[in-house]
């Protein structure tokens, strides 16, 4: 069962370097196709989503595309990699897989991993996540608001007109992205591994492929070369030579991973690391809407805040307080218990 086990980790493994390949290459498909679009719809009026798009497509620089193409490669290669993960297996049920949404019963082995099980405080762990998560970005929002290294934009004012749009596409995105890491490869992992190791490795996969994603100052000079997706990856593995990129935006993403498989690990359900990856998606957009960030000439001011709210040594700091209070919020025996909560 463990050799089976960790024949799978590989073939995550493998998988998420397909997924960055792929990805790349593919990205400049993506803005061509996309900018289709966005000409078509500047003197053309078609219908409502159409337009909106195109809308979209043409403000965005080539690092949106490139995270567009990661995003279609990981959809493109999913199905294969799940028949790849049952190559093997023999006969087996669907509730009996790792990615299953239902718990086990009870003659599995549960000695060989932990699998997600029904919670039935589901609800309340959700809204732990989220109105934690929520309280500590408010906190260090008004941190970083305090110390004048943010403003507040120009006409706008925070919960003036909440936009529920927002809230409502960063759930969406994060059911789908916690099913797929905490739900599948995490059930892997804690087959192969124990659950310490487990969340190491989670915070590793979460911290490596968010930071695929480019920064402003990563540009390219011809968006359309065919080449240009490599390009990109390129200079995104060259910024790592950089000792301040591990501390201001590596290591918090690997101890937002570390939080999210650890409370998933706690609960033995996605409920509230569904709410705290929710938080997290939502309210980084609307500060990113609503806050502007003031250029900071001094090297240390950059190392503690950064140009974002997942940037710096603050919103390190500031994630580490959240994954304190998760533990205490948390009943130390529901992952061992066999049964449903």
């Amino acid at each position: 069962m463990r050799d089976r086990a960790q024949r799978e980790v590989g073939k995550v493994l493998i998988y998420g370097m397909a997924l960055v390949a792929v990805g790349a290459v593919i990205s400049p498909w993506v803005y061509n196709a996309c900018m289709a679009v966005a000409e078509v719809t500047v003197n053309k009026r078609t219908n409502g989503l159409v337009d909106r798009l195109g809308a979209i497509f043409r403000q965005a620089d080539f690092g949106r595309f490139f995270e567009w193409g990661m995003a279609a490669a990981a959809v493109l290669l999913f199905f294969p990699f799940v028949e790849w993960l049952r190559v093997g297996r023999g006969e087996i049920r669907y509730r009996d897989t790792p990615w299953s949404l239902v718990r086990l019963d009870e003659r599995a082995d549960l000695a060989t991993g932990q699998p997600l099980r029904r919670n039935r405080r589901g609800i309340v762990d959700f809204m732990k996540g989220l109105m934690v998560m929520a309280s500590g970005m408010i906190v260090m929002a008004f941190a970083l608001l305090q110390t004048k290294t943010f403003v507040v934009r120009e006409g706008q004012w925070p919960f003036s007109e909440m936009p529920w749009k927002m809230f409502g596409v960063a759930l969406g995105l994060a059911f789908a992205r916690e099913w797929a890491l905490r739900g599948v490869v995490m059930g892997i992992f804690l087959r192969a591994m124990t659950p310490r190791a487990a969340v190491c490795w989670m915070a590793v996969v979460f911290a490596g492929f968010h930071s695929l994603r480019p920064p402003p100052e990563v540009t390219v000079v011809d968006p359309e070369a065919a080449w240009v997706g490599l390009e990109v990856l390129r200079k995104l593995v060259g910024r790592l030579a950089d000792p301040r990129v591990w501390v201001t935006e590596v290591a918090p993403l690997l101890v937002l991973g570390g939080l999210l498989a650890h409370a998933r690990l706690r609960t033995a359900s996605l409920w509230m690391p569904v709410g705290l990856h929710t938080a997290w998606s939502g309210m980084m957009a609307l500060f990113h809407q609503w806050l502007l960030p003031v250029p900071q000439t001094s090297a240390l001011v950059r190392t503690l805040v950064g140009d974002s709210l997942h940037r710096g040594l603050i919103p390190l700091g500031g994630l580490i307080l959240v994954w304190l209070l998760v533990y205490f919020l948390t009943p130390p025996d529901v992952a061992s218990s066999p049964r449903s909560t």
